[in-house]
C-alpha cells in the first residue's frame, strides 16, 4: 500500500509500506506510477520504507527505511534517478520534518519510545 507521498521535482513520488519488496514510485499525474527503486536495492535487510520527504530548498529526496536493516535513510539529489545512504546506525526513525537547515526524524516508536534525530544539513551531520 502506498503510506506517504511528496510533490518533488514537478513530480508525485510516495513510498510503498508493507511486507518487502516495497517501492518508491514516481507520477506525472497521480494516474500512472512507475517503480523508480525498491527497498532491497538501497539495503537488502530491510523490510520496507517508512517516509518520505523532499527539501525544497535543496531539492533533496529523503527516504526513510526499516525493520532489520543497517541503511536506516537514505537520499536522492537527482529527483530519485540515483540514491545514496545517508545514516547507517540502530535508530529507526519514521516521520520526517524539513525544517531551514535542518531535517528532524522521528524515531520509530517500536525501537524507542520517543524522540528525535536531527541532521544538520549544512554541517552534515
Amino acid at each position: 500500500m502506498f503510506w506517504h507521498a511528496v510533490k518533488a521535482c514537478g513530480k508525485f513520488f510516495v513510498q510503498e509500506y508493507g511486507e518487502s519488496l516495497t517501492g518508491i514510485y514516481v507520477s506525472d499525474d497521480l494516474g500512472n506510477f512507475k517503480l523508480l527503486i525498491s527497498n532491497t536495492e538501497i539495503d537488502p535487510f530491510s523490510r520496507h520504507f517508512h517516509y518520505i520527504a523532499f527539501d525544497e530548498e535543496r531539492r533533496v529526496l529523503i527516504a526513510v527505511l526499516g525493520d532489520g536493516n543497517v541503511v536506516r535513510v537514505a537520499i536522492s539529489s537527482d529527483c530519485g534517478s540515483s540514491w545514496r545512504p545517508l545514516y547507517r546506525g540502530p535508530w529507526q526513525f519514521v516521520p520526517v520534518l524539513v525544517e531551514e537547515g535542518r531535517w528532524v526524524f522521528g524515531f520509530d516508536s517500536g525501537i524507542a519510545r520517543g524522540g528525535v534525530a536531527i541532521y544538520d544539513v549544512d554541517e552534515g551531520g
